[in-house]
């Protein structure tokens, strides 16, 4: 993939992100710098969101996901593989992050979406 495309598969997977967050009632600001996303809760805090976006499974049929140097609170990571969808993680769950295809879901997406709306 070259660089072009990698970073407008990135960006894609910020806006579906954001999207989603907007959906819930959250507001979502993409941002440059140590983050992607700065995702406003109902009490006012905000946390950092690093986007992690995927187009294509490794041979395991799983998409893979590396951290980086990313001091996010929360980690989306987007699947454009079939659908798109989202799981949500906190940053201290993530290292180096293989998900299945399988595990992309609407439940587990609503799962973590609610997750996230808890954390006010």
């Amino acid at each position: 993939m070259s660089s072009k495309s990698a970073i407008r598969t990135g960006r894609a997977g910020e806006h579906y992100a954001a999207y989603l967050f907007e959906l819930t009632g959250l507001e979502t600001s993409r941002v440059d710098g140590a983050c992607d996303l700065h995702v406003t809760l109902k009490s006012g805090r905000v946390l950092r969101v690093e986007v992690k976006t995927s187009t294509r499974l490794s041979r395991h049929g799983a998409c893979t996901f590396h951290r980086g140097k990313s001091q996010a609170d929360v980690f989306a990571f987007v699947s454009l593989v079939d659908e798109p969808l989202v799981r949500l993680m906190p940053s201290s769950a993530v290292k180096h992050k293989l998900i299945t295809l399988r595990g992309f879901t609407d439940d587990a997406q609503q799962a973590d979406l609610e997750w996230l709306l808890s954390l006010d």
